[in-house]
């Protein structure tokens, strides 16, 4: 019997996830946006992805995922990178029905302070934090705790 191989989409991948995917049967497509601080990780990404597209027009990353998916079957389409293009992969992969999280989630995730808020709410917080809208006040009680 052949096990069926999954087939990803991912979105400026660490390289730990790259490799820990294809111990399991996974057909890796990987979408790069090329970011001097990890272009030094990107040869040996190559190596593993069964396909690697590489592009440094972040404005164009939706369209070519869009393309991308459309080219082949696939399962789901993951970013698993920086934060900065997060939301636009996760919109793309909801439009298609390729999404592990909805792009709220994603939202709440990027948001530091609405996730703790949400966390806190449910009583699952476990880092103490306390919202201050100005700095001035932070850095007075910081002087006085001194």
């Amino acid at each position: 019997m052949i096990e069926e191989q999954t087939k990803l989409i991912l979105v400026t991948p660490w390289l730990r996830f790259v490799k820990k995917a294809k111990k399991y049967n996974t057909k890796i497509c990987t979408i790069w946006n090329k970011e001097p601080k990890g272009l030094k990780i990107l040869p040996e990404i190559a190596k593993i992805s069964d396909n690697l597209i590489i592009t440094d027009n972040k404005s164009d990353l939706k369209n070519l995922i869009k393309d991308y998916s459309g080219l082949e079957t696939n399962d789901y389409i993951v970013h698993m990178g920086n934060e900065d293009t997060m939301e636009e992969t996760y919109e793309v992969a909801e439009l298609l029905g390729l999404q592990v999280n909805s792009t709220n989630t994603i939202k709440k995730i990027n948001n530091k302070l609405e996730m703790r808020q949400l966390l806190d709410k449910i009583g699952l917080s476990s880092v103490f934090f306390k919202y201050i809208k100005k700095m001035r006040i932070l850095i007075i009680a910081n002087l006085l705790s001194q």
